[in-house]
């Protein structure tokens, strides 16, 4: 299943295009497992066209896609859909430097600093309340993975920018 997932990782080294591994499959950076039907990267609007090429040229077609976000799937009943979410250069850059390495067993992947990526699921929940439940649970996890390098008021600042602050006040019960 996975195999596609790897061979598009090379692809896009390969041509020099960063990626930044976000949603349930970046959480075993975080130390926590998340079952997961697609994956989800983040990369610069300016690669969008040559990521398509890449994904064409792999059986991907996109079958949604919104402002800042597209939908791949591929015709293998065994490969897994991808998720693109874009970002303008200087948004992407500040993310990638202030990332991490992430080692799997084949491949080195880079994940967003923990508090990046508590601002993306917040962004997420946001826009699409139906996720808060599973997005809410990994936040808890990220918290639980930063320690005392996330304090209350950090969290509270990204809630409030990126969420609300009643998602602010359900994290503080959780955590």
């Amino acid at each position: 299943m996975y195999e596609i997932f790897y061979a598009l990782a090379d692809d896009f080294r390969e041509h020099q295009i960063k990626t930044l591994l976000i949603g349930g499959h970046s959480m075993q950076f975080y130390n926590h497992q998340r079952l997961t039907a697609d994956t989800d990267w983040m990369i610069c609007d300016e690669d969008l066209e040559m990521v398509i090429t890449i994904l064409n040229d792999k059986g991907y077609s996109c079958f949604d896609s919104k402002a800042g976000f597209s939908r791949f799937s591929h015709p293998a009943t065994n490969a897994i859909d991808l998720d693109i979410m874009l970002v303008d250069r200087k948004s992407f850059e500040y993310m990638w430097d202030r990332g991490s390495e992430y080692h799997d067993q084949k491949i080195s992947w880079r994940v967003p600093h923990p508090e990046d990526m508590i601002a993306l699921k917040l962004y997420a929940i946001k826009n699409n309340p139906k996720r808060e439940a599973k997005d809410l649970a990994d936040i808890v996890e990220i918290a639980r993975f930063s320690g005392d390098e996330l304090t209350n008021e950090k969290l509270k600042d990204l809630c409030i920018k990126y969420g609300n602050v009643r998602l602010y006040m359900r994290l503080k019960e959780l955590i």
